[in-house]
């Protein structure tokens, strides 16, 4: 089955949509680059930081099985590009949960991003002291 056969099957409403994006690909990489300096310029609410942490993680792991199992080292050129936009997109994450954290902070963990309080807590583990060492 070619890739088009696929997208098809598996998403038949995405088609439409997905054609002009698969069309314009250099429009694609900078509509990204504009959306991560908006990440870093405007402050996000929790649910949409949320998402873009867990699409971060999966991004992340995707990238790793990608170039574990790729059979040539040719068939994946683009692999500095795609690097340099990931890092760019996770410093403007890391960005936007300082901005978070340091802004929203005194009103207790529920007030910052549900994945940013069980990273810490699971991190620090209740223990001021533990939180303490392991960040300074």
């Amino acid at each position: 089955m070619a890739k088009n056969k696929i997208v098809d099957l598996v998403f038949p409403f995405l088609g439409p949509l997905i054609a002009p994006v698969l069309k314009a690909k250099s429009l694609t990489i900078v509509g990204f680059l504009v959306c991560i300096l908006a990440i870093i310029i405007v402050p996000l609410p929790s649910p949409i930081l949320d998402f873009f942490l867990a699409l971060s993680i999966a991004l992340s792991v995707l990238i790793i099985l990608i170039s574990i199992y790729i059979p040539k080292p040719t068939d994946l050129t683009t692999f500095p590009t795609l690097i340099l936009i990931i890092t760019l997109f996770r410093l403007s994450l890391n960005i936007a949960t300082t901005r978070m954290i340091l802004s929203e902070g005194q009103n207790g963990p529920e007030a910052v991003s549900e994945i940013i309080a069980a990273f810490g807590e699971f991190v620090v583990g209740g223990n001021m002291v533990i939180g303490v060492i392991v960040f300074c």
